[in-house]
């Protein structure tokens, strides 16, 4: 699905990008093929709706749930990864973790993000990485 920021820039290993080689937001998956893979690992699929967009748009989407428990976020940039943070804030109840996908890799933005985020919410959030061969993501703890 989409979801990166139709505005990113991102430092990458390579270095940075330049404002005309703006990144390719072209969607990856169609929804059936989304559904085609949940339906292999037999995911309930009662339990899923997709909403297709970038996020700042599906934010908005009404029928989201008031309360999440568990976040996986992998926008790989900074702004997808900030705005969707501030969003899933006022939803997450105490215990509840996010996991942002490639910190301190792919690109400077995921790290960024993160840090930003919980230095605004140092109070709200633990922040711990996994050790090196497990990944490289941060893991997000509501307190």
């Amino acid at each position: 699905m989409r979801g990166r920021s139709k505005r990113c820039c991102a430092q990458t290993r390579a270095g940075q990008l330049s404002e005309q080689k703006k990144v390719n937001l072209a969607e990856r998956y169609s929804q059936n093929e989304v559904l085609a893979r949940l339906k292999v690992i037999d995911f309930p699929l009662n339990s899923v709706q997709l909403v297709a967009g970038f996020i700042e748009d599906t934010i908005r989407y009404p029928g989201l749930p008031a309360v999440i428990c568990f976040a996986y976020v992998d926008f790989d940039f900074y702004e997808p990864i900030k705005v969707t943070l501030e969003f899933l804030h006022v939803r997450l109840p105490s215990g509840a973790h996010v996991l942002v996908d490639d910190y301190g890799w792919f690109s400077s933005g995921a790290k960024a993000a993160v840090d930003e985020f919980v230095a605004a919410y140092a109070s709200n959030y633990v922040c711990t990485m996994p050790l090196p061969f497990a990944g490289r993501f941060a893991v997000l703890r509501k307190l």
